[in-house]
């Protein structure tokens, strides 16, 4: 099987009538248009060819947030531009934290929009019916600064101030810029990296992209959109807007007064979004910012048409009870109707799941759903089979190249083709003897795991994060104190993050947010509370140096421990077979790099005749199970028995029940053997 781009399949779903046909439609003005059979998956093919032909931005909606995020992936998959517009990640009436990442994501999606740089947008019911402010207005908004341009960099500052970005001595997260001499760095939230601007006078020498955490330099840039933190700009008019209009809410009057002066004052506060389409003369929508020409594409309308009933119903029912607690517009005031949005843009493309009953026309564009095979490998090797021999061509999509080897060698003889990347699920087109597979499809659903996991880098910060007011933690510089809060201070006109921590003698030690990696959780003995370290002392320094000096002692034994393992023999295991494939191919997850590395180690010293030795160290939730598992599957494979030993009853009990539910398909016996086993099973499975 050879690795195809998915621009193949782009080209080759053009050359389908249906398609062709709906192209046809488009561009004579034949629209609305009403396609069926359009699993998500081929829909999303269907959108990325068409957008590309008809060269224009296109928006798409789907019923629920989960879907939009895959097809933003499918989209991506198929190698075109696409971007999620999110709903705030909250239930109805629950509003999302004033600094949230949402707010720069949204953003940068409507800044997008409006410079005509978006591409596709995909955005779910509810992010699609949420009022935002005019088009024009928004890029009225917008900054863009580019090369060679002169610039007043103190009035660029102020600018950046009213957008709502913090000025800091350094910048480190996303909202706060620094002005250091000939320097702006600047955090655009919703970029993957800060912004640098070099002057030279009076005019902008160089624009780069920099990572916050490690100061190195990146992409070098022509110019660069600056755009406020947030969607809404309440200016005067929109809080007298929302003055006039709230006051005449049910359970407002007399109630707006600290969030009006918090508005007036450009302070955040919890809940703004929601007084959105109340403070907007005449609220917009995200096809306002794609323009008239855009492609509006509406995914399985049946249930479109279910999610506002639903919406609607949700929305009603907490408003009440969220009245209780603080001042909220009605239902109405807080989101717009659907119809009324799509009213007018008659460019659009509807998605059914059944066929026409009735006087339109719809296209069908003949997918099927894909099938399901559950891990049953022989099951899925006949019917690949089968599809060989009558002329279909298969495309396997598997989430990574290991992956793709995998399957690649559970099916030497067949034809299928292979691709690697993120695709929500498979589909079948007989017409056009095509036929895509997603892995999951073969060993089962993959669960989901969050995107940050893969991609987040561990750091000090990670641990700190987690500490609670009167944990333990040890400063490299100053000793085990207490930790007790994390302060905003304004020091030398500058507000900053610092992290409070209490010493013996009741002393205080504030360290800046950006020294974060000089602290760390304090790990001792369970149970003893340890002793503060008293500032200015030598008790620490001292110490440290008896450590150091045990250190070194540890780490000669060490050298003459491994010097005698090093010349012993060991059992060399053979490579892995046919069944180890695919024990590894089934798992639900998909690996990080680091299982990854880790698994390739271990296995290669098995494979030697070394004595393995090896520590995997792991937080709670990052597979380290599942690398015990796999060197455990290799062992068995090769006719061992493996003893696989747990600190406790109850993780032992876990173990075994992940064992069985993972090697259950296998010709592997399991048992378990604890204090909660019985004393004749516990003899039983000895003697086995």
């Amino acid at each position: 099987m050879d690795r195809k781009e998915p621009q193949v399949l782009i080209d080759r779903i053009m050359r389908h009538e249906a398609l062709a046909k709906l192209e046809r439609k488009l561009r004579i003005g034949e629209y609305p248009l009403e396609v069926s059979d359009a699993e998500n998956s081929l829909l999303s093919l269907a959108v990325a060819a068409l957008a590309v032909r008809l060269k224009s931005p296109c928006a798409v909606v789907v019923p629920t947030d989960a879907e939009a995020e895959d097809f933003v992936e499918d989209l991506r998959f198929w190698g075109r531009k696409a971007c999620l517009f999110p709903w705030w990640n909250t239930a109805a009436y629950r509003p999302a934290a004033p600094r949230a990442k949402v707010f720069g994501q949204r953003a940068a999606v409507l800044a997008d929009a409006a410079m005509g740089k978006s591409g596709i947008v995909v955005a779910s019911y509810r992010s699609f019916v949420q009022p935002l402010p005019p088009a024009r207005d928004f890029k009225a908004s917008l900054l863009t600064v580019r090369r060679g341009q002169e610039v007043d960099v103190e009035r660029l500052a102020d600018a950046l101030s009213k957008f709502g970005y913090l000025r800091v001595p350094r910048v480190a997260l996303p909202g706060e810029f620094a002005l250091r001499g000939e320097v702006l760095d600047l955090y655009i939230p919703g970029d993957g990296q800060a912004a640098r601007l070099r002057f030279d006078y009076d005019s902008i020498e160089k624009i780069s992209l920099f990572d916050v955490s490690s100061q190195s330099a990146g992409e070098a840039l022509d110019s660069l959109c600056l755009r406020p933190l947030k969607e809404m700009d309440w200016s005067d008019e929109a809080v007298g807007r929302l003055a006039l209009k709230g006051e005449k809410f049910p359970g407002c009057a007399g109630r707006l007064g600290e969030m009006l002066d918090q508005l007036r004052e450009r302070k955040e506060f919890k809940g703004e979004e929601l007084w959105y389409g109340v403070g907007l003369e005449r609220p917009g929508s995200i096809l306002d910012y794609l323009g008239p020409e855009a492609l509006l594409v509406e995914v399985n309308s049946e249930r479109l048409g279910a999610q506002e009933e639903s919406v609607r119903k949700e929305f009603a029912g907490l408003y009440r009870n969220a009245l209780r607690e603080n001042p909220v517009p009605p239902p109405e005031a807080a989101i717009l109707p659907y119809g009324e949005i799509r009213q007018g843009h008659s460019k659009s493309i509807q998605s059914f799941a059944l066929k026409d009953k009735g006087q339109a026309e719809r296209i069908s564009l003949g997918g099927e759903p894909p099938r399901s095979f559950f891990g049953n490998i022989r099951y899925f090797r006949e019917d690949m089979a089968n599809f060989d021999n009558l002329g279909t061509q298969t495309y396997i999509v598997a989430s990574s190249e290991i992956q793709s080897e995998r399957i690649r060698s559970l099916l030497p003889e067949s034809k299928a083709l292979s691709m690697v990347g993120s695709l929500s699920a498979g589909f079948h087109v007989p017409a056009m003897k095509l036929r895509i597979v997603q892995e999951n499809e073969i060993f089962g659903r993959k669960k989901r795991v969050p995107k940050s996991l893969g991609t987040a880098r561990s750091s000090i910060i990670d641990s700190f994060v987690e500490l609670s007011p009167g944990d333990y933690v040890v400063h490299v510089q100053y000793g085990i104190g207490r930790f007790s809060s994390i302060e905003r201070m304004r020091v030398l006109g500058n507000e900053r993050d610092y992290i409070k921590i209490e010493y013996a003698d009741t002393e205080t030690v504030f360290v800046p947010i950006e020294q974060a990696n000089l602290v760390q959780r304090y790990i001792g003995n369970e149970g003893e509370a340890p002793r503060l370290d008293s500032l200015g002392s030598k008790a620490w320094e001292n110490r440290k140096k008896r450590v150091r000096k045990s250190v070194e002692e540890l780490a000669e034994r060490l050298i003459r421990i491994y010097a005698r393992r090093k010349a012993a023999k060991g059992y060399a295991f053979p490579r892995d077979g046919e069944w180890q494939t695919e024990f590894e191919a089934s798992f639900p997850y998909e690996e990080t790099e680091d299982q990854i590395r880790c698994i390739a180690e271990i296995k290669a010293d098995m494979e030697t005749p070394r004595p393995m030795d090896r520590l995997v160290c792991g937080d709670v939730g990052y597979g380290k199970t599942e690398v015990a598992l796999r060197a455990c599957f290799k062992a068995m494979m090769s006719g061992k028995q493996v003893a696989f030993l747990a600190p406790t009853t109850i993780l032992a009990e876990q173990h075994y029940e992940n064992f069985k539910e993972r090697i259950g398909e296998f010709p592997v016996h399991i048992a378990m053997l604890s204090r909660l086993v019985e004393k004749k099973n516990q003899k039983k499975v000895m003697q086995g």
